[in-house]
């Protein structure tokens, strides 16, 4: 018989004693250590979120168990915080200038409005009240105005309206066939920004 093979069924032999002799042994697998998730914190006090606070709180729409809420975070300060739950949805939203305030829209009540919630209270007030769709608020420098989208007339266009109630005399930035949506206002309170058919488009005041 050729030495390479006695060689290679020696080192096979050797190989399973090893691996038998182990086994006898009893090793005991190293169980298996599960990593905890994250989860949102719900909280009778609401923390007032303040743009640019040493803490960088941001406020985002998540979805949770096939409806958007939102939530509140602060790396390294504050945990994942529920801003509100139900069997509705609350996206788009805007903290005003100054951090005490939330702009945002809601199906809650059937059809998307715009609502301002209190972040040291938690009251809520209902800003928008049409069958319309009326959504992605942004607030004026001074807090004095809200631009947002809407749907009027089959078309998606930007309003402007006072912050306590959008939709009472609301003038129109925009009234073109285009698809006008997301405004953005400038840091100058002079020009809003908005996105018209993929493109951004700066207006001026």
């Amino acid at each position: 018989m050729p030495k390479p093979f006695l060689r290679n069924a020696f080192v096979l032999f050797l190989g399973l004693t090893i691996l038998l002799a182990a086994c006898s042994q009893g090793i005991t697998p190293t169980p298996l250590v599960e990593t905890a998730t994250p989860e949102p914190t719900a909280t009778q006090e609401l923390i007032p979120v303040i743009p640019g606070d040493p803490n960088g709180t941001v406020i985002l729409s998540l979805e949770e168990d096939g409806y958007a809420h939102l939530f509140a975070y602060a790396p390294g300060g504050m945990p994942l915080t529920r801003l509100t739950n139900g069997d509705w949805d609350a996206i788009t939203p805007a903290p005003n200038p100054d951090g005490t305030k939330l702009a945002f829209a809601s199906n809650r009540l059937g059809h998307w409005d715009l609502f301002l919630l209190d972040l040291a209270s938690g009251d809520l007030t209902q800003l928008t009240d049409t069958p319309e769709y009326d959504g992605a608020p942004s607030w004026s420098p001074d807090g004095s105005f809200l631009a947002y989208e809407t749907y009027l007339n089959d078309n998606l266009d930007i309003a402007v309206g006072p912050a306590d109630s959008p939709a009472n005399g609301a003038i129109f930035l925009t009234a073109s066939a285009a698809a006008d949506h997301s405004p953005a206002w400038a840091p100058g309170g002079r020009q809003i920004a908005f996105i018209s058919n993929g493109d951004v488009i700066l207006a001026d005041l």
